[in-house]
């Protein structure tokens, strides 16, 4: 099975830069992917579709307030608290983002930060404080990855490799927010920067 490669919609597929090109995840036609992977955009498209014919007649049988309730509700509390566990994870002042010149698999799998979430971790099998790990031995079964970034750790750590970070996640949620807007372009190396601030 061949890797394809992600541009996170800044570039096509290929590399080229994004230019006239409407970039989505939808359309099996959209150049952000391999057209070797059209027919996998096509079932992801025809089952998000399929859930929203679901959600309408649930609406229709049941009415909208029940389906908010019992659907809508709980699909925001844990979409937002992923996106908040993704971002944090992949998102930070000091890590970089590496133009096609620069890549590599073991430098974009490395851009990634091990934070504590408290009880959190335990719910979720540790993914956020073996995150590094997780990047590097995606196959690894969760109950080996403590043990392993033990190990990962003591080899990343003094030559500057390993990203970790014990603040507060309100804290860091904070800091990316406001330090974390936008990166210059897509060659080279290339750190997040803030929007500039207009003086009054």
């Amino acid at each position: 099975m061949g890797f394809v490669r992600m541009q996170g919609g800044r570039a096509t597929f290929d590399g080229q830069r994004k230019g006239a090109h409407m970039l989505d995840h939808f359309r099996p036609s959209s150049k952000l992917f391999d057209p070797k992977i059209k027919h996998k955009l096509l079932i992801s498209t025809v089952g998000i579709l399929g859930v929203l014919a679901f959600l309408a007649k649930c609406c229709h049988n049941y009415g909208s307030v029940s389906v908010a309730c019992y659907y809508f509700g709980p699909y925001l509390v844990v979409n937002g608290w992923l996106v908040l566990y993704t971002w944090l994870h992949h998102s930070d002042p000091n890590v970089p983002h590496f133009g096609a010149d620069e890549w590599t698999w073991v430098k974009g799998a490395l851009c990634t930060i091990d934070r504590p979430y408290g009880i959190f971790d335990w719910f979720h099998h540790d993914i956020g404080s073996t995150h590094v790990v997780h990047h590097l031995f995606s196959n690894m079964p969760f109950y080996h990855a403590g043990e392993a970034t033990t190990h990962v750790k003591l080899f990343l750590a003094p030559k500057g490799l390993y990203n970790y970070d014990a603040t507060p996640i309100p804290s860091a949620a904070w800091r990316v927010a406001s330090k974390c807007q936008y990166v210059d372009g897509l060659d080279g190396v290339q750190y997040y920067k803030a929007m500039p601030r207009k003086v009054k």
